[in-house]
């Protein structure tokens, strides 16, 4: 009987063995990447990571939640797991780029952000910004069109409040004011 065959508690070696591969494959099973490649164009959005530990691999899916879609820049962060302990099969549970987040909101605040936030200020870069403190909605871009294929309404319980530094144009079939 060979020493690779026995009792693992009978062989200390054995053990050793058996916990390091043990352990070997627990590392592996959720890993940090660095995005190298994204292809945004099938059902699933799939990404080409490059991992801390150098091995390179393709075809990585990346969940996303319902509603809510994007496509991460390259060298971006990503968190890979392990389907079912499959170290074959990874997909991305997790995204980030440390160069774009905007920082110093609010507990509870939520910010949708592109990469245009080169500052990571949340005052001076293009967002949309909720803010749960004051309740306040903030949409800021160098240029906001509201689109509708019927109609925007724009009730208020106080004050509505439109500014200029240019012109300000209406055109409509008529302006109704009471």
């Amino acid at each position: 009987m060979r020493s690779s065959d026995k009792n693992p508690n009978e062989n200390p070696n054995a053990l050793a063995r058996l916990m390091d591969r043990l352990r070997k494959r627990l590392s592996f099973m959720v890993r940090r990447a660095v995005i190298s490649l994204v292809n945004d164009d099938n059902a699933v959005q799939v990404l080409q990571l490059k991992f801390f530990e150098g091995e390179c691999r393709n075809g990585i899916e990346r969940l996303q939640e319902y509603g809510f879609s994007s496509v991460p820049p390259v060298e971006g962060q990503v968190l890979a797991a392990c389907v079912d302990g499959e170290c074959g099969h990874y997909v991305v549970i997790a995204s980030d780029d440390r160069r774009y987040r905007p920082r110093k909101k609010g507990p509870g605040d939520v910010i949708i952000y592109t990469k245009a936030n080169r500052k990571g200020d949340a005052d001076t870069e293009h967002h949309i910004y909720l803010d749960a403190e004051t309740r306040e909605i903030v949409i800021r871009g160098k240029n906001i069109k509201l689109v509708a294929d019927e109609d925007i309404d724009m009730i208020a319980g106080g004050d509505i409040n439109l500014k200029a530094m240019g012109e300000m144009d209406a055109e409509a079939e008529g302006i109704f004011l009471n």
